[in-house]
């Protein structure tokens, strides 16, 4: 999730999902979340730094579950 936003972009579906995994292990309350939602959230956010775009979905995806 410290990665470059452009770094980010290019990276294969595989690759976001194990690091989506991995920042929620250390930052999600709610561990039944799947890490495919944070990707998908991360994708879809708009411009800014991973690290911080990620913070913002893993609230957004928490209040609607």
């Amino acid at each position: 999730m410290f990665t470059p936003t452009d770094a980010w972009r290019k990276l294969t579906p595989a690759r976001k999902s194990a690091l989506a995994a991995d920042f929620m292990r250390v930052f999600c309350v709610q561990q039944t979340m799947p890490p495919e939602a944070l990707v998908t959230c991360l994708d879809k956010a708009p411009d800014g730094e991973p690290y911080e775009r990620a913070i913002g979905c893993v609230k957004q995806l928490s209040s609607s579950q």
